[in-house]
């Protein structure tokens, strides 16, 4: 319970810290993961529209997702440089760093993710 607190204050203050930088309100930072996990399933999955609207409403999937763009905005926090650029390169450095389609390329679902489709499979097909 405790490490779990932990982990969710310092997501809020990644989140935080984010938004100030880039001058955006913390709906439109949680649009901009939503919007983008979107994407990244159309990229992933480009052919199987049955198994991107699984992991579109699977709880596991999001919070893999959400834990990639995390580690993500953390290296932008830890990089020194990023203090440094205007709102405007902040912004594009940000959506660069979690374009989808790199994503898609760079980072793959856990078998944990995965096994998502194999329950929602097995209970559509018993």
């Amino acid at each position: 319970m405790m490490k779990n607190q932990q982990h969710n204050q310092q997501q809020d203050y990644i989140q935080q810290q984010l938004c100030l930088l880039l001058n955006i309100s913390i709906d439109t930072y949680r649009d901009m993961l939503y919007k983008y996990g979107i994407a990244y399933l159309m990229w992933y999955l480009p052919c199987d529209a049955r198994q991107r609207r699984i992991l579109e409403g699977s709880q596991v999937f999001w919070k893999w997702f959400r834990l990639q763009w995390e580690m993500h905005d953390e290296a932008l926090l830890l990089d020194p440089d990023f203090f440094n650029y205007t709102i405007a390169e902040r912004r594009w450095y940000w959506k660069v760093l979690h374009e989808p389609q790199a994503l898609a390329n760079d980072i793959k679902p856990n078998d944990i993710v995965l096994a998502e489709l194999t329950k929602k499979t097995e209970i559509c097909n018993p």
